[in-house]
């Protein structure tokens, strides 16, 4: 038998002022760095705002989850705001298993959050 873990790949995009973070398929542990270099990129550019859209992501390791609440905290602590959208129900009961669920909000739609944040829909695709 052959198993085969496709590693993410992420994307980002700007929608009204807030950052899109997108991860596709399974985000291991040794692609923490790409993410938190995507989020330093931003940060940089003055953005405050971030939606991490896990609508593709199949799998997230627990090292990641670890990363993200660093990120999480992170952001909150400079005054920004940072949500969940579109987790996967494997996805969902792993935040929901660990609390993430708790500390950040989690949206069913990206128009959700856009509404959440009050931002623009500017670049939001339907």
């Amino acid at each position: 038998m052959r198993i085969i873990i496709d590693s993410a790949e992420l994307y980002s995009r700007k929608v009204g002022g807030a950052a899109v973070i997108s991860i596709h398929g399974s985000f291991l542990v040794g692609e923490v760095a790409k993410l938190q270099n995507l989020f330093n990129h931003h940060k940089h550019e003055g953005v405050q705002d971030f939606i991490v859209d896990l609508e593709n992501t199949r799998l997230l390791q627990s090292h990641v989850i670890g990363q993200l609440l660093v990120i999480i905290q992170d952001i909150t602590k400079s005054g920004g705001r940072i949500c969940l959208v579109k987790p996967t129900e494997r996805v969902r009961f792993v935040l929901n298993l660990t609390r993430v669920s708790e500390l950040v909000p989690v949206y069913d739609s990206m128009q959700e959050a856009i509404e959440a944040f009050s931002l623009p829909a500017e670049g939001l695709e339907t």
